[in-house]
């Protein structure tokens, strides 16, 4: 089961990737959990700079963007 992360302070932006991601676990035919971590202090921790970020299984993939549904199915392939 795959983890994805968004991280942000819960903009609209951070609402709009997350929708991205649930809308690409479907299209890839993945199972997986969509978390989304606001509290600033845990997002500092992980050394994000600018978000909406988004971590796929551990990795930081993507900062400071909301990917599309094509873009994150890419990530979760393993397409750079």
């Amino acid at each position: 089961m795959r983890q994805l992360k968004i991280y942000g302070a819960g903009c609209h932006r951070c609402g709009s990737l997350y929708q991205n991601c649930l809308e690409a676990l479907d299209a890839a035919g993945e199972q997986g959990i969509v978390f989304k971590e606001e509290d600033l202090a845990k997002i500092s921790q992980v050394k994000v700079m600018f978000t909406p970020a988004l971590e796929i299984d551990g990795k930081l993939v993507s900062e400071g963007k909301v990917l599309t549904v094509e873009q994150i199915v890419e990530k979760l392939r393993g397409t750079p």
